[in-house]
């Protein structure tokens, strides 16, 4: 009998590992939510047994919203999350703690997971970006337009090559946006080119625009700084966010 028991035990402890563990350890210092802040490491995420239940703000769970655990972001916190295995994106809302397994930095619901590609394989690489903190309003947090604005496509550069920073490529046109009016903000020319890959639209967001290739690298190294990643590309006069080093009569 007492074989039996302690088999449960050891079934009863698995199960809370495999689903993340949402047991009620100790949990780290609160973080504040910095806009901007990345974190990168290990996402999991977790479906039943947990859904219907309480999450750790008192809200009910449901694993078909993109919401996510994390150990010590505010609640209502909103992220990006980016699986950097394929560059797939979904935004969520911090409303749990958790994962409670090492070397684990965020627990996706089932939908916020299956947005990324990762219901198969159970974690992935991922990339965090707080995109909204619990002190912004409700129209800070308004989503951009679901369309690129004609001007942001027009060609407005003499003709080129120039060099610019490549700073993201989403399939989402407000998560490239998003991204392109935090560079705007703190760089001064960023903008979202729209192309397409094997049938399906991708956006990218370039930042800088220059006729001389060390003017980007010293760019990329400045956004790198800010905790930024990227690469220079050639890129068309279409393409640039700004048109330096122009030809003068």
């Amino acid at each position: 009998m007492r074989q039996a028991t302690v088999v449960a035990g050891w079934v009863a402890a698995a199960v809370l590992v495999a689903c993340g563990g949402r047991s009620s350890p100790t949990l780290p210092a609160p973080t504040p939510a910095r806009l901007g802040a990345l974190e990168t490491g290990m996402a999991s995420w977790y479906g039943h047994p947990y859904h219907g239940r309480r999450t750790s703000n008192g809200e009910v769970y449901d694993m078909d919203e993109l919401t996510a655990a994390h150990l010590s972001l505010p609640f209502d916190t909103r992220l990006l999350v980016v699986n950097e295995d394929n560059n797939r994106s979904v935004e969520v809302r911090i409303n749990d703690r958790g994962p409670f397994i090492k070397n684990r930095i965020i627990d996706l619901s089932r939908a916020a997971a299956r947005q990324i590609e990762m219901i198969g394989p159970g974690t992935a690489r991922v990339r965090l970006e707080v995109i909204s903190t619990p002190r912004m309003t409700r129209a800070e947090r308004t989503p951009l337009p679901s369309q690129p604005r004609a001007s942001e496509l027009a060609e407005t550069c003499p003709p080129g090559p120039y060099f610019a920073v490549q700073a993201g490529s989403f399939r989402s046109y407000d998560n490239a946006a998003r991204m392109r009016g935090k560079l705007e903000l703190a760089y001064g020319a960023a903008r979202v080119h729209r192309s397409e890959v094997d049938g399906l639209e991708v956006y990218r967001v370039y930042v800088g625009g220059s006729r001389q290739h060390a003017a980007a690298i010293g760019l990329l190294g400045a956004l790198e700084t800010d905790g930024y990643e990227g690469f220079v590309k050639q890129v068309a006069e279409s393409e640039a966010a700004q048109c330096l080093d122009e030809p003068t009569d």
